[in-house]
């Protein structure tokens, strides 16, 4: 998204400013860059997002379950469901 702001009318800089909305169609990661000029003065800044298949949200709950049924400890299964969410979200271990 593309967009600018006029400060002619008054030279206060705006709290916050709409860099737009995406839509993303596929799994991966995908950056989001955003720049912004005042004057003869450019900012930018990227960052990487890492975006998931909706099923893949199933894959805690589903280890949750199974873990929970088999070990009969149900709090070590919660914590080791929160566990493998963030090592999916992360992506690694570390």
């Amino acid at each position: 998204a593309e967009g600018t702001v006029d400060l002619n009318d008054s030279r206060a800089l705006p709290t916050s400013l709409n860099a737009g909305i995406s839509t993303v169609e596929k799994s991966g990661e995908h950056v989001v860059e955003v720049k912004v000029q005042l004057d003869e003065v450019t900012a930018e800044n990227d960052r990487a997002y890492r975006s998931f298949n909706a099923g893949a949200s199933f894959v805690p709950l589903i280890f949750v379950l199974v873990l929970a049924s088999t070990t009969q400890m149900v709090e070590l299964s919660l914590g080791m469901g929160v566990f493998v969410g963030c090592c999916m979200i992360t992506g690694t271990i570390t």
